[in-house]
């Protein structure tokens, strides 16, 4: 799932009361662009070495 859907999906709950539900979708939505950020670092300083 991008991130955009899974925000949509995480405000979805969030309009249905479901605040655990949301806060699971966004923190797994968080790690998931932590990680991609990550190995997007480490290419660049890769290549510009």
């Amino acid at each position: 799932m991008d991130v955009k859907t899974g925000s949509e999906v995480a405000l979805a709950h969030l309009k249905n009361k479901q605040f655990i539900t949301a806060h699971t979708l966004f923190s797994d939505q968080a790690e998931s662009v932590k990680k991609i950020r990550t190995y997007q670092i480490c290419i660049i300083v890769f290549v510009s070495c």
